[in-house]
């Protein structure tokens, strides 16, 4: 996972640093064509994922200084961001794949994937904000709550 968000990140010539960063809780920063990750606040590949595609989401949906979290515009960027980064680690077809390799609930499907519990529940909210309690794809339903796949007769 992480590998091709490194990949993504080289295509599109943004630098990646990891710095420490001098604000607590903030794990990582998009600015100026550039990636920082905060290594010492990030406790796992799966965390790092998620905060990598947040930052890139950042990259490819926002514009200009977002840091005050004050304001509405820079909310909706920050949610856009998030949005980009949900449907990037986690598309539909990953909530299939994970069925047909046998997952029963979200914790099982989040390791599976690669990403945090967290950042799972907020990818299925955000399909929720779209598709509504499920969505159709292929031969198979995914319903969001509770979260789980069957496939259609």
């Amino acid at each position: 996972m992480i590998k091709n968000l490194l990949d993504h990140i080289e295509k599109k010539n943004i630098a990646f640093v990891e710095h420490k960063i001098p604000v607590k809780d903030v794990k990582g920063l998009y600015f100026d064509e550039t990636i920082i990750l905060d290594q010492t606040q990030i406790e796992t590949e799966a965390e790092m994922a998620c905060i990598l595609a947040e930052e890139i989401g950042h990259y490819e949906t926002s514009a200009g200084n977002i840091l005050d979290q004050e304001s509405l515009k820079n909310i909706k960027q920050e949610k856009m961001a998030r949005r980009w980064a949900h449907k990037k680690l986690i598309p539909l077809e990953k909530f299939i794949d994970c069925f047909k390799y046998g997952c029963h609930d979200q914790y099982e499907v989040s390791e599976r994937i690669g990403v945090t519990n967290e950042f799972l529940r907020e990818t299925v909210d955000t399909y929720m904000q779209i598709y509504g309690q499920y969505v159709v794809v292929d031969d198979y339903i995914i319903y969001f709550e509770p979260l789980g796949v069957m496939k259609r007769i």
